[in-house]
């Protein structure tokens, strides 16, 4: 294991936290309407599509792209939104959007790349002269396990927290006196310092009608 990566990967073990991990199953392809690439050559330069995109994968997040058109995202999960003109989203598990892309003079393509880099699946829309989309790269995973490990998460009570609060362990006073102090995530109040409680006392007797009540 590279030496740049030892540090955060021991800091992960040790608050009990996964690798920077994206997708934990492998896919042998992603599919477009049961195609690796869909082709619908019919189109005609200068019509104006409205194209629904769902995503019906079962743990893959998608980064979309598309290489011509003028994308416009006009509806989110069937809720028409304020329309966005948007060339590039991530797209989440069960996501819906609407995009509306005008044919360019020539082949739009759209690409849906899996969030991890393992795959990608292909549009065409139109023929001619290709418009090509970007397949985009994976991502740097060592370098997202140094920036997360920088963000210094505590997941629980770790034995890392009680490191933490030794450090920070401090003394309180209270309003009434009271002396209070946190360590270790525990608190304790001196004794002598407890302000006396004004309470009437019973005989056994009267105190054991009551709890037969």
């Amino acid at each position: 294991m590279p030496e740049v990566l030892l540090g955060p990967q021991i800091k992960f073990w040790r608050d009990r936290m996964e690798s920077a991990d994206i997708a934990d199953i492998y896919y042998p392809a992603f599919l477009s309407n049961g195609e690796r690439t869909a082709e619908y050559p019919d189109l005609k330069p200068g019509e104006k599509v409205r194209l629904r995109f769902i995503n019906a994968s079962a743990s893959t997040y998608f980064w979309m792209d598309f290489g011509s058109g003028n994308p416009i995202v006009v509806s989110s999960d069937g809720v028409d939104v304020q329309a966005v003109a948007k060339d590039r989203f991530l797209f989440a598990i069960a996501e819906t959007y609407d995009v509306i892309v005008t044919i360019p003079n020539g082949q739009l393509e759209i690409i849906a790349t899996a969030q991890d880099g393992s795959g990608h699946t292909t549009i065409h829309l139109g023929s001619g002269q290709p418009y090509p989309a970007k397949i985009i790269d994976r991502p740097d995973k060592i370098e997202m396990m140094q920036q997360m490990s920088k963000m210094d998460m505590k997941m629980g009570g770790t034995g890392n927290d009680r490191k933490q609060k030794e450090k920070h362990s401090r003394s309180l006073d209270a309003k009434d006196g009271m002396k209070m102090e946190m360590k270790a995530g525990e608190m304790k109040m001196n004794q002598e310092q407890m302000p006396k409680m004004n309470m009437p006392m019973h005989n056994k007797s009267e105190m054991m009608q009551k709890r037969q009540r």
